[in-house]
C-alpha cells in the first residue's frame, strides 16, 4: 500500500508518461581522473567538494579546502557553485561561477575531472553522511508543487528529442553574466516566466525563445519575440545554431557553443 505522498507521485508519473519519468531520475557525480577516479557521489543539495571537512574529498593540491558546493537555484535546478576557490570551476577550459548539473556535463576542479551522470543503481555510489530528509526533499517538492503547476498550465507536454551534441549557453553580458546552461535535449524554453529557464533581464519576454531538435538532431533556435530577441544582431525566427552565435535582448548577451566528441 502506497502512502499518500507516494501515491501522488505515482499518479503524476502516469500523467506525464515515461519521458518525464526519465527526466527526474537521480543524477550523480562520477570522478573521472585522479586517485578517486571511479567513485560516484549522489548530486544532492548541500554536497560539498574540496580537501577538508567535505562530502567529496579529493586528494588534489589545486583544490581549495572548500572548493564548490551543490545548491538549488530559484527554479529548483541543481547547480554547482564555486565557493570563491583559488583555481575555480572549469567547463571546456572556461572558468564559470555556476553550472547547471545536467547528465553528460563534464567539469574540472583543480586537476580533477568530474562527469554528471544519470544513476540506475546505488551499488557503486560512495556513501556520504547526510540528513535523510534532504534526500527526500525532491520527492516532497514534486508531490506538492508539480501538480499545482500542471493545473495552472494549459501547455501541452512536448515531445522530447535529443540534440546531436550538448549545447552550452554562456551568459557573457547582463544580469546573469557568467551563468552557464548546458542541455542535451529539447525543447527547452527560456523566458521571464519560464518554468524551464528563467531569464532575469527586465526586458526579457515571458517566453523569449526555445531550443528544439530537428529531424537530424541539430539545435534549432525558435524566436518567440523577434522584435526583442536577436540572433547575431538580426531579427530571425528560426535558425540552426552554430558555435559562436550570440543571442541578445536588453543588456543580455548569450554565447552559443557545443561540446562535441567523446569525454
Amino acid at each position: 500500500m502506497l502512502d499518500q505522498e507516494s501515491q501522488v507521485l505515482w499518479d503524476l508519473f502516469e500523467l506525464l508518461g515515461e519521458k518525464f519519468q526519465n527526466l527526474v531520475m537521480a543524477i550523480y557525480l562520477e570522478i573521472k581522473s585522479g586517485p578517486s577516479a571511479g567513485q560516484r557521489f549522489p548530486a544532492i543539495d548541500g554536497l560539498r567538494i574540496g580537501r577538508s571537512k567535505v562530502e567529496v574529498h579529493l586528494d588534489d593540491q589545486k583544490i581549495s579546502s572548500l572548493h564548490a558546493k551543490i545548491e538549488l537555484d530559484p527554479e529548483g535546478r541543481l547547480i554547482l557553485a564555486d565557493q570563491n576557490s583559488s583555481n575555480g570551476v572549469w567547463v571546456d577550459e572556461k572558468r564559470v561561477k555556476t553550472l547547471v548539473l545536467m547528465p553528460g556535463v563534464v567539469f574540472r576542479v583543480g586537476r580533477t575531472k568530474i562527469q554528471v551522470i544519470e544513476g540506475d543503481s546505488l551499488t557503486s555510489v560512495h556513501s556520504i553522511d547526510t540528513d535523510f530528509d534532504n534526500l527526500l526533499g525532491w520527492k516532497r517538492t514534486l508531490a506538492t508543487q508539480i501538480p499545482l503547476l500542471l493545473a495552472q498550465s494549459s501547455e501541452k507536454i512536448p515531445d522530447i528529442a535529443a540534440f546531436n551534441d550538448l549545447i552550452r549557453l554562456t551568459f557573457i553580458a547582463g544580469p546573469q553574466t557568467d551563468e552557464v546552461f548546458i542541455a542535451g535535449f529539447g525543447p527547452r524554453r527560456f523566458g521571464k516566466t519560464s518554468l524551464d529557464f528563467e531569464l532575469k533581464d527586465p526586458t526579457a519576454p515571458n517566453l523569449a525563445f526555445e531550443l528544439v531538435a530537428n529531424a537530424s538532431g541539430a539545435v534549432v533556435f525558435t524566436n518567440k519575440e523577434p522584435n526583442i530577441v536577436l540572433l547575431n544582431g538580426t531579427q530571425i525566427r528560426n535558425q540552426i545554431l552554430r558555435d559562436d552565435d550570440v543571442i541578445s535582448f536588453g543588456e543580455t548577451q548569450i554565447k552559443v557553443s557545443f561540446l562535441k566528441g567523446d569525454i
